[in-house]
């Protein structure tokens, strides 16, 4: 029986394996259970990884505001403490989308209304005092 194994020097994987089974166990009647073919358990993302997706996150917008002849730039930090203010969040990357949509998609926004008289042509996210600046050029 695979939930009864013992031991150290497990992955966390394996342990987390074997709580989806006992989980499974508990939930399911054993001839369901029994129709289960594998166990899929997947590993927290790194932080690394967690930056690598923020920065793809952020270049979304490059492209609704090429549209409308402005250029986005931000800097390194700005992706980090993306990941900083979406950590411990149970969601993952859905963390991220969330920091994004709230702390930067709307300050971009109320920054292309509040600018709407002048020909914006780059906006830029920075950070300063542990929060996202923005700043823009016009021509």
């Amino acid at each position: 029986d695979k939930t009864a194994i013992l031991g150290f020097n497990k992955e966390e994987g394996e342990m987390a394996k074997e709580k989806a089974i006992k989980a499974l166990s508990q939930f399911l009647r054993p001839e369901f259970l029994s129709r289960v073919d594998e166990v899929v358990a997947f590993s927290p993302l790194s932080h690394e990884s967690l930056v690598k997706i923020a920065g793809l996150m952020l270049d979304e917008l490059k492209e609704p505001l090429a549209e409308k002849g402005i250029k986005l730039g931000y800097d390194p930090a700005v992706l980090d403490l993306i990941v900083q203010k979406g950590e411990g969040g149970k969601f993952g990357a859905r963390d991220l989308r969330k920091v994004i949509r709230k702390e930067i998609e709307d300050a971009v926004a109320n920054l292309l209304i509040d600018q709407c008289d002048q020909n914006l042509t780059m906006v830029s996210i920075g950070v300063k005092d542990g929060g996202f600046v923005l700043s823009s050029v016009a021509a």
